[in-house]
């Protein structure tokens, strides 16, 4: 599944979810946040195509990891 072959505004919430629970972690006791803490809020927030959206997110525009070429 890429981004683009999901509803924009799913996208646009599950983005902007993740930039929210970054910051709130970032400024909790902890002064970080933990992905798979993040992922489970959002799957609870907007399901499972959501949860997609938001590790890409994490993942690719977030930290830069990409898929090595095979």
């Amino acid at each position: 599944m890429t981004i683009k072959e999901v509803d924009w505004k799913l996208e646009l919430f599950a983005k902007a979810s993740v930039l929210s629970l970054m910051e709130r972690g970032k400024a909790s006791v902890k002064r970080g946040w933990v992905m798979s803490d993040i992922l489970k809020e959002i799957k609870d927030k907007h399901g499972e195509e959501g949860m997609k959206v938001a590790r890409d997110y994490i993942i690719k525009d977030h930290c830069g990891i990409t898929e090595r070429d095979k």
